[in-house]
Parts: structure tokens; C-alpha cells; sequence
């Protein structure tokens, strides 16, 4: 069935919370289609489906279907310490297995205090600071958690900046370029990269940090759309998709609601993988369910994250319902 004056008043609603932000939402489904809608200015242009923003903690499923592929090719092994592929961190870090990094339960320290460990101020500014290189130099010079790696779940920026430069040891370059050849050329996402320069400054905000792996994505939403319709098509392999789709683990057993990158957020209709992301200016929300091969994604410049993620769950379930 059409669902075209649902998804009419939905925009509407979204337009009038969002009135003058940068904004470009789309949404995949078998019964509707792709559909794209957008508004306000970015850069001074007009925005549309190609117009450039950065995604931050999007990112993170990507650098997690990169390491599933090293996985897939026993490049990487999960139980692996994270010391082994990076001897300069420090001794503390031993205990740290790959699986810990994929799922947030590594116990390390945060950005903002690696930031404080360099000296750099505890503020976006500071952060921005940050680099790749400057959070390996940060974790020699900060205190370990007291909680073992394994027991508790607490999402970890860090470890995902790790698991980028666990993938640039592994292929002898940086992880930008093995997402330019491994994702984005295959899947033709024309507009979007890993890191390098702001592409889009926002007046009174601070760029975003150079580290890349829990953040650095700068993309479309044609190309986000593309890229939640691939994982949803098993356009990367039906291997790929099957692993990056499961859940981590505690010590104890504990079952987590995170996959690879992802949150995983059983339904009726199928389990929906989704994940946000922020950063001062900046929001993006993602949504998608194999079994109804649906998708959903939200880029805008604004800080209103709880209006993008609720807005994406609410697209996204009238996608995914039974009269959808």
C-alpha cells in the first residue's frame, strides 16, 4: 500500500522542528521505494541528496565491516590483544582483545581525556585537537580503569580510533584508503571519505577531531542510503553481513544490544540495526531491518540529536510495519 501521506506528514513535522537547519533525509523500502527530502542550506547551497555532511559515530560501521572483512580473510583474529598488532601501546592495554574494541567493553579511557592527558583543553576545541597519533601518544600517559576489559559494557570512542589503526597495520596503509577501495569504490559512494579536511565549516562550532575510526566520515545521503541498502542486500557478502550483525558478549555471558558498530534492537517485524551520530553542529541517525528491507537515514547540521534519532525510528517504522 502507499504510504505517501504518512510520509508527507512525517516530513512536514520534521520541516517544522528543524524550520532553517541543513537537513537531508531519505528512506528504502521495497513497497515505497527510495525516497529523498531535504532542506535549508549547507555551504550556501541548497541542500540535496549529494550535498556533503559529516556523519561522526556513523563511521563506526564502517571501520567495523572493514575489520570483519580483514576477520572473513584471517587477517585478524578477534581474540587477538590489541598489543600484538600495536606494540606501542602500553603494557596495560595487554588483557584488550579485538572483540572488546568491536563492542565497547575494552574499559579505556575516553577522547576527552586523552585530550587532558596532552594537555589540550576539556572542550570540543580540545578535542578537535586529537589525532590517531596523538590518542596512541595520550594512552601512555593516562591511568587504566580499575574494571577488567570484558565485564562491562561502556561505549568507548577509543577503541574504535584502535581498530582503525589495527587496519592500517594490517593493510600497510592508512584506513582511509582501504575504505576508498574496499567500500566506497565497490559500492560506487562517490561522496563520501574517511578524515582529511573539514569540508564544511560551521560558523560558532569547532570543527570535528582528526582522528578517524570513531568518527571522520564525511558522506551523502544518497551514499548512506546506498550503503544501509548493500549491508540490508548482502551486496559485500552474506558472510560479511552475518557477522557484522552479531551480538557482542560479556565475560558472563551477558548478551549485548551492540553488534559490530551497531546497535541491534530486536522487533516483530525483524531485528532493526541502528546507530547515531554527533558532534557540536553536526547529527546523523541511520536505521535498518534486513528482514524488511527497509533503510533509513538522517544527516543535518544541527544539535537536536533526540529530533533526528526520533524522527529516524519513526520513518523507519512506518516503513516496517505489517501495513507499511
Amino acid at each position: 500500500m502507499t504510504l505517501a501521506p504518512e510520509l508527507t506528514r512525517w516530513w512536514a513535522a520534521l520541516s517544522e522542528r528543524l524550520e532553517g537547519t541543513a537537513v537531508a533525509a531519505g528512506a528504502s523500502s521495497p513497497e515505497q521505494g527510495r525516497r529523498h527530502w531535504s532542506a535549508g542550506e549547507l555551504s550556501q547551497e541548497p541542500v540535496t541528496p549529494s550535498t556533503t555532511f559529516y556523519a561522526a559515530s556513523i563511521t563506526k560501521q564502517l571501520v567495523a565491516a572493514l575489520v570483519a572483512r580483514a576477520v572473513l580473510d584471517g587477517q585478524i583474529d578477534t581474540q587477538t590483544s590489541i598489543r600484538m598488532h600495536l606494540p606501542e601501546l602500553p603494557a596495560w592495554t595487554m588483557p584488550i582483545r579485538v572483540h572488546h574494541l568491536l563492542h565497547h567493553t575494552a574499559a579505556l579511557p575516553q577522547p576527552h581525556q586523552l585530550a587532558a592527558a596532552l594537555g589540550y583543553t576539556n572542550d570540543a576545541a580540545g578535542w578537535a585537537q586529537l589525532d590517531n597519533e596523538a590518542v596512541l601518544v595520550a594512552l601512555q600517559r593516562v591511568t587504566p580503569s580499575p574494571v577488567p576489559p570484558g565485564q562491562e559494557f561502556n561505549y568507548d570512542n577509543t577503541g574504535y580510533i584502535l581498530l582503525a589503526e589495527l587496519l592500517r597495520v594490517v593493510h600497510g596503509r592508512h584506513v582511509a584508503d582501504v575504505a576508498r577501495s574496499e567500500i566506497f569504490a565497490p559500492l560506487r559512494l562517490t561522496g563520501s571519505r574517511f578524515g582529511g579536511t573539514s569540508r564544511v565549516i560551521l560558523a560558532s562550532h569547532a570543527a570535528p577531531p582528526g582522528t578517524t575510526g570513531d568518527g571522520g566520515l564525511w558522506t551523502c545521503l544518497a551514499d548512506l542510503l546506498t550503503w544501509l541498502e548493500a549491508l540490508n542486500e548482502d551486496r559485500l557478502g552474506a558472510d560479511l553481513t552475518t557477522l557484522v550483525q552479531s551480538a557482542g558478549q560479556l565475560e558472563d555471558g551477558t548478551v549485548l544490544d551492540y553488534a559490530w558498530g551497531i546497535g541491534a534492537r530486536p522487533g516483530p517485524a525483524g531485528t532493526a540495526y541502528l546507530h547515531g551520530g554527533e558532534w557540536p553542529g553536526w547529527c546523523a541517525m541511520t536505521v535498518r531491518c534486513p528482514a524488511t528491507a527497509t533503510a533509513v537515514a538522517i544527516l543535518a547540521a544541527t544539535e537536536d540529536m533526540s529530533t533526528i534519532s526520533g524522527a529516524a525510528l519513526e520513518l523507519h517504522g512506518l516503513l516496517a510495519s505489517p501495513s507499511g
